[in-house]
């Protein structure tokens, strides 16, 4: 119990819901974390459009995916079409949700800042992704030490 208390994402993390099978409506809106309850493993998740009723949602958590701002990209190919070549490193954006299933390794769905690339929802490969530090994350894929994987 203590352990998983230290390993708790803090309150005011920004998450996304995504498999309330009792409120469905719900998936896909965002909220942030206020608690976490040790003791049932279980977050209290004020969602945005619930403010002002001070309203929070049970979650586990792996009911949300947190979303992570403030990140950049790094080791990005440029990106050619006819008109434009784009070069996306260093660009700023945030990370929205995880596709583990997207190919061999997932992909991150992006949520650019900048450019002309501003709005848009891309996809990316971890290793392409800088994430702010202390953003908390879970480890996988680990060969040689693969007790960490999954922590």
């Amino acid at each position: 119990k203590e352990q998983r208390k230290l390993m708790a994402l803090p309150p005011g993390t920004r998450v996304m819901a995504l498999t309330l099978y009792d409120q469905p409506e719900r998936n896909g809106q965002y909220g942030k974390i206020v608690s976490y309850e040790a003791d049932i493993d279980k977050y209290e998740v004020l969602m945005d459009q619930d403010w002002r009723l001070n309203f929070t949602i049970q979650m586990s958590q792996d009911q949300f995916a947190q979303r992570v701002e403030n990140c950049t990209l790094h080791h990005v190919p440029p990106m050619k079409s006819k008109e434009v070549e784009l070069n996306l490193n260093n660009d700023r954006c945030a990370v929205v949700q995880w596709f583990p299933d997207l190919d061999k390794s997932g992909r991150y769905a992006v949520l650019m800042y900048d450019g002309m690339t501003e709005g848009y929802i891309l996809y990316f490969h971890p290793h392409q992704i800088k994430l702010p530090v202390g953003t908390r994350v879970k480890i996988r894929q680990l060969q040689r030490r693969i007790h960490y994987n999954g922590k």
